[in-house]
């Protein structure tokens, strides 16, 4: 009996286990904020399926639906611009992988490369605005006359919705940013509607309970 007991329990578990390790891809609307350590990023528009983040002084991030980095700029002229961004296939889960052949700029150069991206872990990522369960991505490709590895990585939380933090190396300085604080609409007013007692009725008692 405890052996049936226990399977059970597994086999109960195991969906929950799994459900947590997933997750799906999320849509974004005109108006969403992302509160970046460097400025709040508006998504002002999108635009050829790429949502575009922008703040003030110049700066902007664009991602693709699929959360890959189209573009980043900032306030100082530092740009990195991938075209098309590399293709990132939905939901993520740890160990999947793929390859994206795209055109890498910057203002010191650039080319054609071949992207390989891989979601190396699902854990715990701690950034200002606090910490989260996130889905670790990294980018990685080979550049340059002697082709220098060059990557980056992000962190897609899905309790939040977003990525909370991006990381480049040395040499990938643009791509380097974290969330200070989580941008939460309002929450709709609590609205009761009660069957009993019926409107205008007197009741003997001071106090009811809800249920």
């Amino acid at each position: 009996l405890l052996f049936f007991l226990g399977l059970s329990i597994l086999a109960s578990s195991t969906p929950a286990l799994a459900q947590s390790q997933r997750a799906e891809r999320p849509t974004y609307t005109v108006g969403d904020r992302w509160i970046l350590q460097v400025a709040a990023f508006d998504l002002i528009r999108i635009e050829n399926d790429i949502y575009i983040f922008a703040a003030g002084g110049g700066s902007e991030i664009h991602f693709s639906r699929d959360l890959s980095l189209a573009k980043s700029r900032r306030r100082d002229g530092a740009t990195m611009e991938f075209s098309p961004p590399p293709r990132v296939t939905w939901p993520l889960e740890v160990g999947k992988s793929g390859t994206s052949f795209t055109f890498w700029s910057t203002p010191r150069g650039g080319g054609r490369v071949n992207i390989t991206w891989k979601v190396e872990a699902y854990e715990d990522v701690t950034v200002p605005a606090g910490t989260f369960k996130a889905f670790r991505v990294t980018y990685s490709w080979t550049a340059g006359p002697a082709r220098e590895w060059v990557g980056y990585s992000t962190w897609y939380a899905p309790e939040v919705r977003q990525i909370v933090k991006v990381e480049g190396g040395e040499s990938l300085k643009v791509l380097k940013w974290e969330v200070v604080t989580i941008d939460r609409p309002d929450l709709a007013p609590l609205q009761l509607a009660l069957r009993q007692p019926k409107d205008q009725a007197r009741v003997a008692t001071e106090q009811i309970v809800l249920l």
